[in-house]
């Protein structure tokens, strides 16, 4: 039980998933719970992810406002081989705008993590992350959007319920010597059968 636990609130465990951490973070009423080391863990977590997100939508936003000449990679052959100074430069000035452009990105992702952090109400009594987040949306934009994919509760037990089921069949009566780590085993194969190559 303990190396479960490891996994989702150690940061230096082998195999350490961010996603509980993060998700505890994004939960204004939770992240007065984590301690200053898990929650930079979770700021490292979402920074990477936001800049991810905000470069996406940077690359987007950048081709939608570019000419159709801008996004052909083919040069006209007269131009290369009359202004191959000029051609070096431009290509050098949007190398150098694009690492600018992703280290924008970064500080901004940076900012947004910062005023998050700052807008933390300081006791949990106070802290309704629904309603926090219905005021806040707009103010952090994606991070609003990673917030719901994190707390999003899927609307039906079905799944559960499948595992449930095959795991009843796997521990039935006549298997009752079955030590719990290879139930989990049957089960986790049973379950994803249909992705297992025959």
């Amino acid at each position: 039980m303990v190396s479960r636990f490891e996994k989702i609130l150690n940061p230096s465990a082998y195999g350490f998933d961010a996603t509980f951490v993060m998700a505890t973070f994004l939960s204004p009423s939770l992240a007065l719970i984590l301690d200053d080391y898990l929650m930079e863990c979770a700021k490292e977590n979402l920074k990477k992810i936001l800049t991810a997100e905000m470069k996406g939508a940077v690359t987007v936003a950048a081709s939608a406002h570019s000419s159709p000449s801008e996004l052909s990679e083919e040069q006209p052959s007269s131009l290369v081989s009359l202004f191959p100074d000029l051609m070096a430069m431009a290509q050098a000035k949007r190398s150098t705008e694009g690492v600018m452009r992703g280290l924008g990105v970064s500080l901004q992702a940076e900012k947004i993590l910062v005023a998050y952090t700052n807008d933390l109400p300081s006791s949990a009594h106070c802290a309704d992350s629904l309603r926090f987040w219905q005021v806040h949306s707009k103010k952090y934009g994606v991070l609003s959007d990673i917030d719901l994919q994190l707390l999003t509760v899927h609307a039906s037990s079905a799944t559960i319920e499948q595992v449930f089921s095959i795991a009843g069949d796997v521990a039935d009566v006549k298997r009752n010597r079955l030590c719990p780590k290879q139930i989990e085993i049957e089960t986790m194969l049973r379950f994803n059968r249909k992705f297992i190559p025959l």
